[in-house]
């Protein structure tokens, strides 16, 4: 997997695994997301991050997932759009 610097940026861009999804009501959905070992992430309570899928969109979503979890995170997204509707649509092992 990739890791690509922005010029003049701050920001990251990872690739990673979807490892687990479940359902938690009829909009939402728990999805756990891994990293390379190399590319783990130390986060911090109240950090987010950007998903993108080509052609539909980005948006920023909340880490909801203990800091202790270091090359793993969990989001929680809500259906509630074109580009949560694709990341729904997305399975356990595609890349985001």
């Amino acid at each position: 997997m990739k890791t690509l610097k922005l010029k003049d940026s701050e920001y990251e861009i990872k690739i990673g695994k979807i490892t687990r999804i479940k359902r938690i009501t009829a909009l939402e959905k728990l999805f756990e997301i891994t990293l390379p070992e190399k590319e783990c992430i130390n986060h911090v309570p109240g950090q987010f991050v950007v998903l993108s899928r080509l052609g539909i969109g980005e948006a920023p979503f909340s880490i909801s997932s203990s800091p202790t979890k270091l090359c793993s995170f969990e989001l929680v997204i809500r259906n509630v759009g074109k580009l949560t509707q694709a990341l729904h649509d997305l399975d356990v092992g595609d890349e985001v």
